[in-house]
């Protein structure tokens, strides 16, 4: 699966999720800071889906914040 992880998901989960074979973008590897909207056109442009936080993301993978 294809993920845009925003800036304030915690590394660990972005890590163990592209273990498993998930395509993740980290935005904090790209450009903190960045709106949502931006990160909406970066997800929808690249066929992602976006996850504004941590806890979306917990639902595909053992790692629990």
């Amino acid at each position: 699966m294809k993920f845009v992880a925003d800036e304030g998901v915690d590394f660990q989960i972005v890590s163990k999720l592209r273990n498993e074979g998930h395509d993740v973008a980290y935005i904090a590897e790209y450009e903190a800071g960045v709106s949502d909207e931006t990160i909406h056109t970066i997800a929808n442009h690249e066929n992602r889906k976006f996850s504004p936080g941590a806890y979306e993301l917990e639902k595909y993978t053992e790692v629990k914040t």
